[in-house]
């Protein structure tokens, strides 16, 4: 089995393109080993699709069910990331980035999903994708795979997402977040309680550990699709009441000292708005300080910089780590940007009475976090 980072140039592939041995790509290898036949579950789109994919397996097992899943991330409520189907669902998560260097289509292109959920499109891996288009494209591809007895759910009033459906559909369509269907009303502003409703229906409290709009977003998302499964409200609320979120997802990590370290996963501007957002709502005037990694490629190549200036507006402060060289911009006089945990331990250091630090990052950041830790604790 061949992961998409093995490019053909490493010497393990060419080895392997060598001999005899027969190979395949992870995401072929799940659909003919795993998913098989099974009514698949797909959560895509740019953001949400691991905590959504995570959610829905929770609530098939508070009702009861077996399904198969795949999630790319460190769930809390169970012990596994995978499982194989002891009933006839498979639920996962589906990835528009390229599965192999033999197989350059969408990951999500493998699947063949019968329900299917869009979260959003943006602009994202830039390595691959030249632009929102040639995202777009991709997409549709995968909407072209869904039958026509099969779902699509997607969010109300998402430009991006409603040019992608004018593309063209064969499928029922399924609309959240529209006060004509699925949708909500705040008890909390930081998304920790909330009514859901279908149209004028109030339906159930959902009272929960996450915090953040994105999250409640997520709830819709997934609220929507199960109402088309069949399966009873009570039952969601009860999943989304006990439901705990992927690791690094708006995670504690430790708190030193009266101050709370978050570890969070984001790596986009709207995502980096989101989780700042979500965590402002619930600190109210707090001590915000931000720490952003700039890990993927789309970030260090510098083409949503500004996007991720406006996106920490709601922090006190920022640290930017690795970012790219941006001379010709205006920093804010509350952003700081270095290039190694030196610099990053200096520009903390500086910091006179943090009351909370959030960590963003898609790349492995322990040693972010232990920097940060140790100073707390001098």
């Amino acid at each position: 089995m061949v992961g998409n980072v093995a490019r053909k140039t490493f010497p393990e592939v060419q080895s392997l393109l060598r001999s005899n041995i027969p190979f395949t790509s992870f995401p072929r290898a799940l659909k003919e080993i795993a998913i098989e036949e099974n009514h698949c579950v797909v959560a895509t789109g740019t953001h949400g699709k691991t905590t959504i994919t995570t959610m829905l397996i929770w609530i098939a097992k508070n009702c009861g069910l077996k399904p198969g899943f795949f999630v790319g991330g460190m769930p809390q409520n169970f012990s596994s990331s995978f499982g194989f189907a002891e009933d006839s669902w498979f639920i996962l998560e589906g990835d528009e980035y390229d599965t192999a260097f033999f197989d350059k289509v969408p990951k999500f292109n493998h699947y063949k999903a019968r329900s299917l959920i869009v979260s959003g499109v943006e602009f994202d891996h830039a390595d691959i994708f030249d632009d929102l288009a040639a995202i777009l494209k991709q997409f549709h591809g995968m909407l072209r795979l869904v039958p026509k007895n099969g779902v699509i759910v997607y969010p109300h009033n998402e430009d991006n997402v409603n040019h992608l459906l004018e593309m063209g559909t064969w499928s029922r369509l399924v609309q959240f977040n529209n006060e004509a269907g699925i949708h909500c009303q705040l008890i909390e502003s930081d998304g920790s309680r909330f009514y859901l409703y279908n149209a004028a229906d109030k339906l159930t409290e959902i009272n929960w550990h996450l915090i953040g709009l994105h999250n409640v977003q997520n709830a819709l998302a997934v609220f929507a699709i199960c109402s088309q499964l069949d399966i009873a409200p009570g039952i969601i609320a009860q999943a989304f009441n006990t439901f705990k979120n992927v690791k690094r997802r708006l995670e504690i990590k430790k708190v030193i000292k009266g101050v709370t370290l978050y570890d969070d996963f984001a790596h986009h501007p709207t995502a980096i708005a989101l989780s700042t957002q979500g965590l402002r709502a619930k600190i109210k005037d707090a001590f915000l300080v931000v720490v952003v990694d700039f890990g993927s490629h789309t970030m260090r190549s510098g083409t949503l910089f500004q996007e991720v200036l406006q996106a920490i507006k709601k922090s006190d402060k920022a640290i930017f780590l690795n970012a790219p060289d941006m001379k010709d911009v205006a920093l804010p006089e509350t952003v700081s940007i270095c290039s190694s945990i030196d610099e990053l331990q200096y520009q903390f250091r500086q910091i006179s009475d943090p009351k909370y630090v959030l960590v963003m990052s898609n790349k492995a950041n322990q040693d972010i976090l232990d920097s940060i830790e140790m100073i707390l604790n001098e």
